[in-house]
């Protein structure tokens, strides 16, 4: 069996890991609480507030992302409608 890779899905993916992993590193690297960055010169505290801000759109894109596969690639409002039947109690619960 032989799956076809969506290459535009894979690369979104790649960014997402990235940005996820950039995000754990600037907690490792800079302390982002009030007394650790009063401690850093204006550019780094806007270095590590980027890199931050940056890293926290990572798990966002894997939302989308799981959303977007979830469905099946037709999107009409029956096939819409018979997925939220199935998948209510999970969406509210998760809500």
């Amino acid at each position: 069996m032989q799956t076809k890779r969506i290459l535009w899905i894979d690369n979104i993916r790649a960014l997402a890991t990235a940005f996820v992993v950039l995000c754990h590193v600037t907690e490792s690297i800079y302390s982002l609480n009030t007394e650790g960055m009063d401690m850093l010169a204006d550019e780094q505290q806007m270095i590590a507030l980027s890199m931050f801000t940056l890293g926290r759109l990572g798990v966002p894109m894997f939302f989308f992302l799981s959303g977007y596969l979830l469905l099946d690639s037709e999107y009409d409002g029956n096939k819409t409608k018979i997925f939220l039947s199935k998948k209510i109690a999970a969406i509210i619960v998760c809500n």
